[in-house]
């Protein structure tokens, strides 16, 4: 403390008023108005040491300095700067990365329990032998009966180098793993091929690999015959500028991809040289969780008429972020520039209208498939036409066989439910034949035993969507 706020502690003047009690320091005398922005500085230091020194419960000083910081980031009232410090920065590059400590799984809460969804490639959880439907009942000793999913997955991570025990149920078996938690990294594309000419590819974060791997699974499409795209930006955050434009030139030749204007409104040209000119159909799929880097990208195959925008309006984050190197330590994440699309389209708090609005989660995809031409197609969220019932998938039968252009009726002599589906048909009744049933007056059947009837069916389960595809 100071020694020139000693003198005020034998001044302080108590008054005691009607309903409150106040303690009065008397400022120290000030020399002439300096500048206006020294004379802010020079308070806000007097009423740090006065907290400091007088505060009845006492002050972390880390805090108070903390507060001051984020009290002026605050006044901006804008949501997308922020401070970081060192630690909080590495945290977040790691998460725009991809890259995580952890086990590598992804769990859900069903009627069954806790179970692995997804398992990451190359994560600690695959090299212990986890496999996709383990049924995780208890963690370290714990049961995770009656347990949240944020309680399990708590429980699972830790610092890297430190292990974890779960007890896991597979079918009938009931087995321990120990896995030591390490370094998780979150590829951020995932592709494949559909039909046997429109490929999907999911791009989940445009973080520092993003480019290279864009490209890579590009070629892989290619090179497996795919004549058609659907880009997959739903839920895309977004992420580094740079690797929309370096992502662009896959589709783009040349010219501007983003123009950017900064707090005096100068304007300026992002461009590209030396792309590829994409002259295929492609399908980019957009929602809500479409941002910022996913927004420059869908706008500028928009402007090129690259794409049609198939989902509903994106977020409309118009503005980039400038991440500063503080010269005593931490980051500042600042708002410096708004962005417009190649025809200068205004972006921020608008966002990008889709070319075909297509609300229900479920049928997005499938519009992006039919837009592309293609038929013999069925795709569902589960919950939908696809439930899961005593660990295994059921398919609702009537919107099934009309994806597949098949034809299904009821057989009133035979109480029997027939279905016709390319050359094959089916006759199922309720209690006789295998993985059937009928449940809230609709026909359902196993995913198991329908492709014992056609084998010839491409089935995909990925994430919540299940896609059955008639070659």
């Amino acid at each position: 403390m100071s020694k020139k706020w000693l003198p005020i502690q034998q001044k302080i003047i108590a008054i005691i008023l009607v309903l409150s009690l106040f303690s009065f320091i008397p400022n120290v005398a000030q020399a002439e108005d300096p500048d206006p922005l020294e004379k802010q500085k020079a308070i806000m230091n007097e009423i740090y040491e006065l907290i400091e020194y007088y505060h009845l419960q006492g002050v972390d000083p880390d805090e108070l300095m903390q507060g001051a910081i984020w009290g002026m980031i605050d006044t901006l009232g804008d949501p997308y700067t922020a401070y970081f410090t060192d630690e909080e920065y590495q945290s977040f590059t790691d998460s725009l990365n991809g890259s995580f400590v952890g086990i590598g799984v992804v769990v859900e809460k069903n009627e069954e329990g806790i179970t692995v969804q997804t398992i990451i490639p190359g994560s600690p959880a695959e090299e212990a032998g986890l496999q996709v439907g383990d049924l995780i009942k208890s963690v370290e000793g714990i049961s995770t009966e009656g347990k949240t999913l944020e309680q399990v997955t708590n429980q699972i991570k830790g610092e890297e180098g430190t292990s974890v025990t779960m007890v896991i149920q597979r079918d009938e078996e009931t087995m321990t793993k120990t896995i030591t938690r390490g370094d998780v990294y979150l590829p951020s594309v995932e592709s494949e091929m559909l039909t046997k000419e429109i490929g999907y590819l999911r791009l989940y974060a445009f973080g520092e690999r993003a480019a290279d791997e864009f490209k890579q699974h590009l070629e892989q499409l290619k090179e497996k015959g795919m004549k058609k795209l659907i880009l997959d930006l739903r839920d895309n955050p977004g992420g580094y500028l740079d690797a929309a434009l370096k992502i662009s030139k896959n589709f783009i030749k040349e010219g501007p991809i983003v123009y950017v204007k900064d707090n005096i409104q100068q304007e300026e040209e992002l461009a590209i040289q030396g792309g590829t000119d994409w002259n295929s159909p492609m399908v980019v799929l957009i929602n809500e969780g479409t941002a910022s880097a996913s927004e420059i990208l869908t706008g500028a195959l928009k402007d090129y008429n690259k794409a049609t925008i198939v989902g509903t309006n994106s977020f409309g984050k118009g503005v980039v972020q400038s991440l500063i190197r503080l010269e005593n330590g931490g980051y500042l994440k600042l708002t410096t520039n708004e962005y417009f699309t190649p025809k200068k389209n205004k972006m921020n708090k608008i966002g990008i209208k889709p070319d075909i609005m297509v609300e229900e989660v479920d049928q997005q995809l499938s519009t992006a498939i039919s837009t592309l031409g293609e038929k013999n197609i069925f795709v569902s969220a589960i919950g939908s036409n696809w439930i899961q019932e005593n660990n295994k998938d059921y398919v609702a039968l009537r919107p099934l066989v009309h994806a597949l252009g098949g034809k299904i009726f009821w057989n009133s002599k035979s109480s029997s439910l027939d279905v016709v589906i390319g050359k094959t048909k089916m006759v199922l009744t309720k209690g006789k034949s295998a993985g059937f049933m009928i449940k809230d007056g609709q026909s359902f059947l196993t995913l198991a035993e329908l492709t014992k009837h056609l084998p010839e069916l491409k089935i995909n389960k990925k994430q919540e969507i299940l896609t059955i595809y008639l070659p």
